[in-house]
């Protein structure tokens, strides 16, 4: 089983290769040279700023009342979206 996993890895490695359409780079891999390594990352040890801040801002009226119809935590989604758009740089 552990080789099975092992071998969907090196085929996901393969397909999620984000050099894939740059012709300056080359992206070679051999699985009997390669190796697997697992790291956790815990992001918010590396932010190190998790103390909350009050912000005031202002949104649309519409936003306002989707936002309570679909019970979202208007702080949460915001932090979330900063982090997307900072990480997708």
């Amino acid at each position: 089983m552990i080789l099975t996993i092992i071998e969907n890895f090196h085929h996901l490695a393969l397909l999620n290769n984000p050099f894939r359409d740059d012709d300056d780079i080359e992206f070679v891999y051999d699985k009997d040279k390669s190796f697997i390594s697992l790291v956790a990352v815990d992001l918010t040890d590396y932010i190190g700023l998790e103390k909350p801040v009050k912000k005031t801002l202002t949104i649309p009226l519409w936003a306002d009342k989707k936002g309570r119809e679909l019970g979202l935590n208007f702080s949460q989604k915001l932090t979330e979206a900063i982090l997307e758009k900072n990480i997708g740089q």
